[in-house]
């Protein structure tokens, strides 16, 4: 699976989550990531129909399964809902999840869905390619930003992020 199709897809779904006429009187907004991930499980299912959620890889010391392999492409999701503080999208705390996504050899995808007022910048994601640089990362990986603007207008940011 290529980046460029799950860019598609995940702006689709961003899209219809903020259109009202999807949504109806479901706060998918205020939704958070544990809820998201049963909702993008049955999306990504529909949209491609070949997923494996929660793929075992093989990658010692410890194997690591991020949220969905979708074909070949690994994929981590997380989501900020307009409550939680932007630090529930920094690098730092969401090591775990990168760290999945950095011993897969293959394609990786990080996916962010923020709803919060407060997005985060193109400058804020700098903050990843440092962090990668500290932790001297063994396979690069794309992160797929998504957040809503004034009117529900969808601001998106791709950035690859690997070790210098």
């Amino acid at each position: 699976m290529h980046i460029k199709q799950m860019e598609k897809a995940f702006y689709f779904l961003f899209s219809e989550i903020l259109d009202k006429h999807f949504s109806k009187s479901i706060p998918f907004e205020v939704y958070g990531e544990k809820e998201f991930k049963i909702i993008t499980r049955f999306f990504l299912l529909g949209y491609f129909l070949n997923i494996n959620p929660e793929f075992t890889g093989e990658e010692p010391p410890v194997k690591r399964r991020p949220d969905f392999m979708i074909g070949d492409t690994a994929l981590e999701f997380a989501v900020r809902t307009p409550l939680d503080p932007p630090s529930k999208l920094k690098a730092k705390n969401l090591e775990p999840d990168i760290l999945k996504l950095t011993t897969y050899q293959g394609e990786s995808v990080l996916v962010l869905y923020d709803f919060s007022d407060k997005y985060l910048e193109e400058k804020d994601l700098e903050e990843y390619s440092e962090w990668a640089n500290e932790q001297n990362l063994k396979y690069p990986f794309t992160i797929l930003y998504f957040h809503k603007e004034n009117q529900n207008k969808i601001k998106f940011i791709k950035k690859l992020i690997r070790a210098k």
